[in-house]
């Protein structure tokens, strides 16, 4: 197995040598999803899997963001694109990407404990906020 980083656009591999790629929770991060799925299936064999997971739009247009600590201790966020399932579909099929399962596990109570902020000021409001929300999205894909 190997790792390595590269933008998403253009991805440090050649052509078709992978029988399985995975990109955990980037595409949110995009403005344009045409181009990083291109990337990835291209990098793809034909009849191999690509994995891609991410915020769950809803959540996105709720105001969800990547929140970081800063190199200066500062907090930051990674801003979110809210793209929506059809904008999915429409860049997995210019992409060559057929769909072969959509998981979209929703919030439970302990989930939502992970929201220490919120859970430290208003816990019963934050549980019935977000507890049976949809969370994340995992798509499941094979190259044609």
């Amino acid at each position: 197995m190997e790792f390595s980083t590269g933008e998403l656009e253009i991805l440090p591999f050649d052509s078709e040598t992978s029988d399985l790629v995975v990109c955990g929770l980037a595409l949110d991060h995009c403005p344009s999803l045409t181009e990083p799925l291109t990337e990835l299936a291209r990098v793809t064999r034909p009849g191999g899997r690509v994995i891609v997971s991410g915020i769950n739009p809803l959540m996105s247009i709720l105001g969800g963001a990547a929140h970081v600590k800063l190199d200066q201790g500062e907090r930051g966020f990674a801003r979110n694109h809210a793209h929506l399932h059809s904008d999915f579909l429409t860049a997995f099929h210019a992409a060559g990407l057929e769909v072969q399962r959509l998981h979209d596990p929703r919030y439970e109570a302990d989930h939502v404990a992970l929201k220490r902020t919120a859970m430290s000021l208003i816990p019963e409001a934050t549980l019935a906020a977000y507890v049976g929300l949809p969370a994340v999205v995992v798509w499941d894909l094979r190259r044609r």
